[in-house]
């Protein structure tokens, strides 16, 4: 599996030139959003998946090539994206440096035979999820 990463663009030569900078400029988006998180991005049939190596690259994001064209990258789109994804492994909208060790914490607390955080699937919005949260320990104390 380590022999398919691909560490430097240009040493993808089986994609277009187009499609090379669509992928550079989503990475450049996320790590100046959120940097340190150890962004992947994949490049496939008209659809380019986005995971953090940090969280889980099992889970991750789908966006359309397609829907992109005419812009090098959609930035509110890939940020509001990534920011979901991070609150989904539990983790702030943040860089990865100013929330170590809640990362931390939160790998210890998660048992993933790879040491993976396991992602919320549930299909509410965070906001939602929030609130309920908060009703909830408002109950139990």
């Amino acid at each position: 599996m380590a022999d398919d990463v691909v560490h430097d663009i240009d040493d993808m030569t089986d994609i277009d030139a187009q499609t090379k900078l669509l992928i550079m400029g989503v990475g450049i988006a996320l790590e100046r959003t959120y940097p340190g998180w150890g962004w992947m991005i994949e490049p496939g049939n008209s659809m380019i998946k986005v995971a953090s190596a940090r969280c889980n690259p099992t889970y991750g994001f789908y966006m359309s090539d397609r829907s992109m064209e005419g812009s090098s990258y959609p930035r509110a789109v890939v940020d509001r994206l990534a920011g979901e994804l991070l609150e989904r492994f539990g983790m702030p909208r943040r860089g990865f440096g100013s929330c170590i060790a809640q990362y931390t914490e939160r790998r210890t607390l998660c048992k993933h035979p790879h040491g993976w955080l396991i992602p919320d699937l549930n299909d509410k919005a965070t906001s939602t999820l929030r609130g309920i949260e908060r009703r909830q320990q408002g109950r139990i104390t």
